[in-house]
């Protein structure tokens, strides 16, 4: 009796290893895409406030200072570069790390918002677009998707060791007469 109940049990606890395993992976590769959605978000959000502060600053006619927004934008959303361009690329302001502070392997999130038209942007600007150009950031995410990872295979590891754990008494309790 004792050797039908071994036949039973293992191939179904190694079918619910496997069946969890492929869950877990599928969950794993969801939860990660949607992460990397809110990061981007989160960059979308601080990247329109700058926006909207390069304009005013602009209107006030406080151009030194739109640089120092863009380099507190730039730290605050961890990206490597933070980029204000026109429509027709004439006027560009960039905010770069050092190059010795590009990782060597990255995984790059780019962020787009629009810069907001007003009437006294065509002080300088000639062109007559309702959007007077684009805020553009580049973030590595690699470090926060490490850490992720590192989470959940936690999480992964802690939910198979209960398992384990839990096999003999689900063992023992088929095998009872």
């Amino acid at each position: 009796m004792r050797s039908v109940a071994l036949k039973i049990s293992i191939p179904i606890v190694l079918s619910i290893f496997i069946l969890f395993g492929v869950l877990g992976y599928h969950s794993y590769t969801e939860r990660r895409a949607a992460f990397r959605r809110l990061v981007e978000q989160d960059a979308q959000a601080v990247l329109r406030v700058v926006a909207q502060g390069i304009a005013l600053l602009m209107e006030a006619e406080s151009r030194d200072h739109v640089l120092e927004l863009m380099r507190s934008a730039r730290t605050e959303i961890g990206a490597f570069y933070l980029e204000a361009r026109s429509p027709d690329g004439r006027y560009t302001l960039r905010v770069p790390d050092p190059p010795e502070s590009l990782p060597a392997r990255a995984e790059w999130v780019h962020v787009r918002v629009s810069l907001p038209a007003r009437d006294t942007c065509r002080q300088c600007h000639t062109t007559a677009s309702p959007k007077q150009g684009y805020l553009e950031a580049r973030q590595d995410v690699r470090p926060l998707m490490a850490t992720v990872r590192f989470w959940y295979t936690r999480a992964s590891l802690t939910h198979l060791l209960a398992s384990i754990l839990l096999s003999p008494v689900s063992y023992t309790h088929l095998t009872l007469p």
